[in-house]
């Protein structure tokens, strides 16, 4: 028999996950979620960290793809991929809807 483990961890984009559900990149998730593009500058007005922190975390967000990041002159702006979280998401309810069910039939 398979290891459920393993399973469970090949159906689930750890990083993904971990990476957007920090408390404070989740906050920043939140509050790009109307869908408007912003500055840094804007982002970092609407929380306590220092504006470099807001930068880390941002980067963060962007190599999972979870932000798009776009440089115009010496302004960097974000976005929230709304598209590719949602899609993340389905994967993994469908992987771990799959994967119960052939445990429970067995």
């Amino acid at each position: 028999m398979a290891n459920p483990e393993h399973n469970i961890e090949e159906s689930i984009n750890l990083k993904f996950f971990l990476t957007m559900f920090e408390p404070v990149r989740f906050e920043l998730v939140k509050h790009l979620a109307d869908g408007k593009e912003r500055s840094i500058k804007e982002i970092a007005e609407n929380f306590t960290q220092d504006r470099s922190v807001i930068s880390r975390h941002l980067e963060q967000l962007q190599t999972q793809g979870i932000v798009i990041k776009e440089k115009r002159s010496r302004h960097t702006f974000y976005t929230l991929d709304c598209e590719l979280i949602t899609q993340h998401i389905e994967k993994t309810a469908k992987s771990l809807r799959d994967l119960m069910n052939v445990h429970t039939k067995n």
